[in-house]
């Protein structure tokens, strides 16, 4: 009994990291979908889970808005949502917190999550870490070290359709995204294969 207690608690664990990388705070989205507009309260199969805290949100949501658009501005409707939300008491996919002005993502989450990549919509801070790649000694978007070992990302280099998570093709103009190789001081590590690019 012990033994399934403690396995019970590691998956529970597993899956709330699952979620949280799910979230890019950066485009204000949950696994691709919009956190902004107009909401439906649900009991079951909510598109979002929602934890209602007081403190260390995720998200300031504010209620108050005829016309939502921004990040964290919710209308709770009837009919036609964007999204549907069901309210949980723990184990939620984000925890928000309800705000009168200013909503959306705060600084202190953002800065925490800096390091991190989202592995559902495969960006780094909003940029998406596929398509298009330009090399630059100066102003990058992202900063790039290569290892053999333990890489936040895999890259596979690719002639055409860099369409997917890790696949990268060269170019000199029109990048989908800069990056400059450093040795030190680097926001994600790759590692290039020759296939199955994508994060781990």
């Amino acid at each position: 009994m012990k033994y399934i207690l403690i396995i019970t608690g590691i998956i529970m664990i597993t899956t709330v990291n699952v979620y949280a990388q799910d979230f890019d705070p950066y485009t204000c989205t949950f696994r691709g979908m919009q956190l902004s507009d107009k909401v439906q309260k649900v009991e079951n199969y909510g598109d979002l889970k929602a934890e209602v805290v007081s403190y260390d949100a995720d998200l300031e949501v504010d209620t108050n808005e005829s016309y939502p658009s921004k990040c964290g501005e919710w209308k709770f409707v009837e009919d036609y949502p964007d999204f549907k939300v069901q309210f949980v008491s723990y184990g939620g996919d984000i925890k928000i917190r309800y705000v009168s002005y200013s909503p959306g993502v705060p600084d202190s989450k953002k800065s925490s999550l800096d390091s991190k990549i989202n592995t559902y919509n495969c960006t780094y801070k909003g940029l998406q870490l596929y398509g298009k790649v330009k090399v630059v000694e100066s102003f990058p978007d992202i900063k790039v070290k290569v290892v053999t070992s333990f890489p936040d990302l895999k890259v596979q280099l690719v002639e055409s359709y860099a369409d997917a998570c890790g696949k990268w093709e060269f170019v000199e103009s029109f990048p989908d995204l800069k990056i400059q190789f450093v040795e030190s001081l680097e926001d994600i590590r790759v590692e290039f294969v020759n296939s199955f690019p994508g994060v781990e």
